[in-house]
């Protein structure tokens, strides 16, 4: 009797330490299982894919919710997403981590840094056997400059390019329906506002980015001209010109913070009776149809530099090639370009996309329906412009450190069109 009560306690044990050892198992391989971006768990993770990201937290979400379903059809991999959330940031870390290559496998960086890095044999050139009917249906300026010795570098993304608009009233207290042609045609303007007893300004441009200012100037650049400020190289006889029409106007222009301005700057404009603004199309496509009725939107020529384009590139370290190109080629693709145009109100990377009505997003319609379709031929014509050099950003970041120090009241208007005319070209 003993021995079967002896036999009887071994095998409780020996089933319950069974069970036991099973559950701490499944437990431990449930918690080892990292979960990605959107929080869905992995089957295998042999492979992670590094995806590094610069925008705003409302974009990212919907990022991660694509790639959740990216993950449901690619259950081996794994993408881990990260965002910097600083835009400025994006470009000096990108730089350290792909010279020490260490970069992630993807980055989403803006399109004129490509040239740069792929001059420099930082990134993997696009796949173009596995891309092609995804870059079939990329607007031509924005794969411009992503071209390099013959190559593609980068997949495009979308486009947020600066754009003029125009204040209806102040037009129409000078005689006109439409913006001034030509810089004559704009100086007379200024005349006839001089003789009114309204306090103006003539042009609004962006605080935080120098930007808003080289492309309002390079608007006036005459055909024949080539681009002016777009290549940053001031010692051109070109960009000497545009200096001299800036500092005509030097005392007329503003770049005071306007509250809200992403809300109301058609009233703003208005009410501070400011003639020009250069902004992101971002902020002028979801403004409202009563804000946009107080503007006149200028469809004026843009150079490919200023179309601010961003890009998903693959760093030459990757050694998750495919892996990456199918995850680009899926983000890009028709539903979320749709959802991101919705949100962000940046320009879809996809032709197709283009349904939207001549006036479609000047009816306030930005969120029901997709761009105007006139963008595609500005997006899809000849480039009015050679891709920007390798040097360029640096250039950029020298211009923009000026600007930031006319911006807090170090330098004025004069001495920063001074200072970048007594430097030529800047390094």
């Amino acid at each position: 009797m003993t021995a079967v009560l002896a036999l009887f306690i071994i095998i409780f044990l020996l089933l319950n330490f069974s069970d036991s050892t099973l559950n701490r198992a499944e437990n431990l391989n449930r918690d080892t299982n990292a979960e990605p971006a959107g929080g869905e768990e992995q089957a295998d993770q042999s492979q992670i894919l590094n995806v590094t990201v610069s925008m705003a937290e409302d974009e990212f979400s919907k990022l991660k919710e694509a790639t959740n379903s990216y993950q449901m059809k690619h259950v081996n991999t794994m993408v881990k997403l990260t965002n910097i959330a600083d835009e400025g940031d994006g470009y000096a870390q990108w730089k350290k981590a792909l010279e020490l290559g260490a970069a992630p496998d993807i980055m989403l960086m803006n399109s004129e840094w490509v040239r740069e890095f792929a001059v420099r044999g930082l990134l993997n050139p696009v796949d173009v056997p596995s891309t092609s009917d995804t870059m079939a249906e990329r607007p031509a300026r924005l794969l411009d400059p992503l071209r390099w010795n013959s190559y593609l570098w980068g997949i495009p993304a979308d486009a947020n390019p600066y754009v003029t608009v125009w204040n209806k009233t102040l037009l129409a207290d000078a005689g006109l329906s439409k913006p001034p042609a030509d810089w004559s045609a704009f100086t007379n303007l200024l005349h006839k506002l001089e003789s009114g007893a309204k306090a103006w300004q003539a042009l609004y441009v962006e605080p935080h980015n120098v930007a808003s200012l080289l492309v309002w100037l390079d608007e006036w650049t005459a055909a024949g001209e080539g681009a002016g400020a777009s290549y940053l190289k001031f010692d051109s006889k070109a960009v000497q010109e545009q200096l001299k029409r800036l500092d005509s106007i030097s005392g007329r222009i503003t770049s005071s913070a306007l509250a809200d301005y992403s809300l109301s700057i058609g009233t703003q404009m208005e009410e501070r009776h400011i003639v020009a603004a250069s902004i992101p199309w971002s902020i002028y496509s979801k403004l409202s149809a009563k804000e946009q009725n107080k503007l006149l939107l200028d469809k004026g020529a843009m150079h490919d530099v200023w179309l601010g384009s961003r890009s998903y590139v693959v760093a030459g370290t990757s050694e998750m090639k495919e892996e990456a190109f199918t995850w680009i080629k899926e983000m890009v693709e028709i539903g979320g370009q749709q959802q991101s145009y919705a949100l962000t109100g940046k320009l879809p990377a996809k032709n197709s996309l283009y349904t939207g009505g001549e006036n479609s997003i000047e009816s306030g319609t930005a969120k029901a329906g997709g761009p105007p379709q006139w963008w595609l031929k500005v997006l899809n014509g000849e480039p009015s412009a050679q891709p920007p050099d390798p040097d360029w950003h640096e250039r950029f970041l020298h211009t923009q450190l000026l600007w930031q120090q006319y911006v807090e009241g170090e330098i004025t208007m004069k001495a920063f069109i001074q200072t970048i005319q007594a430097i030529g070209k800047p390094l």
